[in-house]
């Protein structure tokens, strides 16, 4: 796969990301239509843009914090910043990244923010797993969602679907009380009709946002081999990765402990797919003189892991499952 047809997938990617969000906030829209008339598909559609507007402008450290992150020093890990310093200026962001670390033997990295105001973080237990060049994929990975600004379209589509899973709750709500009401003469004014539209519209909203997520990580995929020139690091990485969450020796001999997930309602897609799209990506031309592959393989080798203690806390019980 040459440069040009890099830029395709690219392309391919972004018109199914920007059909399934508009197709998401359509689903919104019509949905204020059928209970509100006119006034109610207007109040969505402001919602959605009043979101699309301050949504990117929200300081990500609340999400930081969330997760227990904090700067990662770099006087620890001067080489993982340099690193990050160069994937950055080859994705031409107008401003680097902070880079954080999270105290969790979970292996993971995200990114939040906008482009002028972003955040990496990864976590404890991926900077113990990967080699440089795998971490130098991973990293490029998240630095490509910033890039494509993957955090304002999932910030928007997460938006809509907390909206419609709230309208859900009141239409299940309003349902258990139409039979009392109806005894005592009350209407709830809704029909049947549009409680159950209320009810089981988060369903096809759900599917529209895993399918956007999947398309993100794809087009992130492709942004990571754009920046690093590597596709071997990042399939090495995505395969040490699927082999450890895959579960250990219980998993292995219990049967049905570990299930597969439907492909429909994965968050990220099936990861041998994702492999064998990278596969697919014969060596790239050496990049410009200003981010030469040289210049990030003398970073790479310089590269080492800091010195925290190994985190050893246990996931905590949360209502919604375990907690990292």
């Amino acid at each position: 796969m040459n440069i040009e047809e890099l830029e395709r997938h690219k392309r391919i990617n972004a018109i199914h990301s920007a059909v399934l969000l508009i197709a998401m906030t359509a689903l919104l829209v019509a949905l204020g239509a059928l209970i509100k008339g006119w006034l109610g598909a207007l109040i969505a559609l402001l919602a959605c843009l009043a979101m699309a507007v301050i949504g990117p402008r929200f300081s990500p450290a609340l999400v930081l914090r969330m997760s227990n992150a904090r700067p990662l020093p770099r006087q620890a890990a001067q080489g993982i910043h340099q690193v990050f310093d160069e994937l950055s200026r080859r994705a031409d962001l107008p401003a680097v990244p902070h880079l954080y670390y999270v105290p969790s033997r979970m292996l993971n990295a995200f990114a939040v923010g906008s482009n002028d105001e972003a955040a990496v973080a990864v976590t404890d237990g991926l900077l113990r797993v990967m080699n440089p060049r795998e971490l130098a994929g991973v990293l490029a990975h998240e630095i490509s969602h910033i890039r494509h600004q993957d955090t304002r379209v999932m910030g928007l589509a997460d938006f809509v679907s907390r909206v419609l899973g709230t309208i859900s709750q009141i239409g299940q709500l309003l349902l258990l009380l139409a039979i009392p009401l109806a005894i005592f003469g009350v209407s709830t004014g809704l029909g049947l009709l549009q409680l159950a539209a209320m009810i089981f519209a988060p369903v096809i909203s759900t599917l529209m946002q895993l399918a956007l997520s999947r398309s993100r990580e794809f087009t992130a995929d492709l942004g990571a081999v754009e920046l690093t020139r590597d596709a071997a690091g990042l399939a090495s990485a995505l395969r040490k990765l699927e082999r450890i969450q895959r579960g250990g020796f219980w998993n292995t001999i219990v049967p049905g402990k570990r299930a597969p997930v439907p492909a429909a309602l994965r968050t990220h897609p099936p990861t041998e797919q994702r492999i064998a799209r990278l596969g697919e990506i014969a060596p790239l031309p050496t990049a410009p003189a200003p981010a030469p592959v040289e210049r990030l393989r003398e970073l790479l080798s310089g590269v080492t892991v800091p010195t925290y203690p190994r985190v050893r806390v246990r996931p905590r019980w949360h209502v919604s499952g375990l907690w990292y």
